[in-house]
């Protein structure tokens, strides 16, 4: 124990500035600024998908009616062809027919694509809606989060002096500890909340895996650092 007793108050140290910082992390406050961040975030995501389709649908729409525009065109000069042909008396029947069909088909193509433009227009404007009621959404969250923001940063002045004096205490403690084993500590540490575990009934407190006999008379003795070789946990006797 005495070989562990100095990581001991390093681990109370460091457990101590993760209770003022789960405090910090806890409170109403920060849950909120947490679930608008979120909410910023998904909508800025919105935006730009919104922006995305909008940009993308203007320029089909353009490409639409310009094609729309090449068909009309064609109308009268098809009409006028059909009036052409249909006065001089050595025109066959099925020359004009041929004509009235490309006509028919003129006009069907572009009535299929007078539809494709309506449709396409009423998706624009149902985006463009769309993007409108995220922006005043965003507008809102935004206000929200920055005033939720502002009493997290009040209240995590409240608690720097404290947090302060806690790191004073956690450096002091790491100084009496070796830079190995603080490294190996703060390891374990960031993968368990609780980098130490007891050595119970011949099995690792944290993960339940039974030890080694071996292994575990070295933990009885104190006379070395031992780790568990199933969850990185730094062992010790009661």
């Amino acid at each position: 124990m005495n070989l562990l007793q100095p990581l001991w108050a390093y681990h109370d140290a460091c457990s101590n500035i993760a209770r003022v910082e789960a405090e910090l992390s806890s409170t109403e406050a920060h849950k909120k600024f947490i679930a608008l961040h979120t909410e910023l975030t998904d909508l800025q995501n919105k935006k730009n998908k919104l922006s995305s389709i909008l940009d993308n649908s203007n320029l089909a729409l353009v490409s639409l009616e310009t094609e729309y525009i090449d068909l009309e065109r064609r109308v009268p000069i098809e009409i006028f062809e059909l009036d052409k042909k249909q006065s001089l008396d050595d025109v066959t029947s099925s020359k004009i027919n041929e004509i009235k069909n490309n006509l028919d088909e003129l006009l069907h193509d572009i009535k299929i694509l007078k539809a494709k433009i309506m449709k396409l227009a009423e998706s624009i404007i149902k985006a463009q809606s769309q993007l409108q009621e995220t922006l005043s959404r965003g507008t809102k969250v935004l206000r929200a989060y920055n005033k939720c923001g502002s009493i997290c940063k009040e209240e995590a002045d409240s608690k720097a002096p404290e947090l302060k004096k806690l790191n004073e205490v956690k450096n002091q403690c790491a100084a009496k500890v070796s830079p190995e084993l603080v490294k190996k500590y703060d390891r374990v540490r960031g993968m368990h909340a609780d980098p130490l575990a007891a050595l119970n009934e011949n099995k690792c407190s944290g993960c339940n895996v039974s030890l080694p006999t071996s292994t575990v008379q070295v933990i009885e003795e104190g006379n070395s650092i031992v780790a568990c070789d199933n969850c990185g946990r730094i062992l010790y006797c009661n």
